[in-house]
């Protein structure tokens, strides 16, 4: 019994280790390869633009002002109390809210 408890353990520990192979924990994203640039949600009709005039703008349709942004290390950016982060994994670029993961890339909406 204490053979399988090692072997199922052991096999866990290989799964944990190799889920976390080819994760990006360090981000070589600068703050100038996010900001004043427009993103567009993966998959989604809306792009957002971190603009170098302290706003978040998003843009569907017609470009409308989210509000003043706060920047926070590393790549958070806080509007009125929500944050967004932003981060690569895998040479694809993620943005965070509210416990939910958007892939990003050029807008191409505009």
């Amino acid at each position: 019994m204490v053979t399988i408890k090692v072997k199922l353990l052991s096999v866990l520990m290989v799964t944990l280790i190799s889920c976390g192979e080819g994760m990006d924990t360090a981000s070589s994203l600068e703050r100038e390869d996010i900001e004043n640039i427009w993103w567009q949600l993966t998959d989604i009709g809306m792009c957002f633009n971190i603009h170098e005039s302290g706003d978040l703008l998003t843009y569907i349709n017609q470009v409308h002002n989210e509000g003043k942004w706060l920047y926070e290390e590393p790549l958070t950016y806080i509007v009125d109390d929500d944050e967004y982060t932003i981060y690569e994994n895998k040479n694809y670029i993620y943005i965070d809210f509210k416990n939910l993961s958007f892939e990003i890339e050029d807008c191409t909406l505009r």
